[in-house]
């Protein structure tokens, strides 16, 4: 009961919604894709330790900043992606209350 004192119950539909479309994308192709990508950028990389070593090691200088920027930019999109989604709820519990009152 308590929850439902701090949250909106028109948005829940909304908000199981969505987070079922997270669960199916986390179980889906995404996994696939993490491990696809990691073994294809190891590949990479030892190609190119193997065609140019001192050129290789400059290039594995610039990742850590690479991923630093990476980070921060996710950091963003989370934070857009929460209130985006928090709007949705809202706006899907408007509907949900609308449709509720209509007979």
């Amino acid at each position: 009961a308590e929850w439902y004192d701090s949250n909106d119950r028109e948005a829940l539909p909304t908000k199981m919604g969505t987070a079922l479309v997270h669960v199916s994308n986390a179980i889906g192709r995404q996994v696939v894709d993490v491990y696809s990508n990691a073994i294809s950028a190891l590949g990479c990389l030892v190609v190119a330790l193997l065609l140019n070593t001192p050129l290789s090691l400059v290039m594995l200088c610039v990742v850590p900043i690479a991923i630093v920027i990476m980070a921060l930019f996710n950091l963003c999109i989370r934070r857009v992606k929460k209130r985006a989604n928090k709007e949705l709820a809202e706006a899907g519990g408007v509907a949900t209350e609308d449709l509720a009152g209509i007979k």
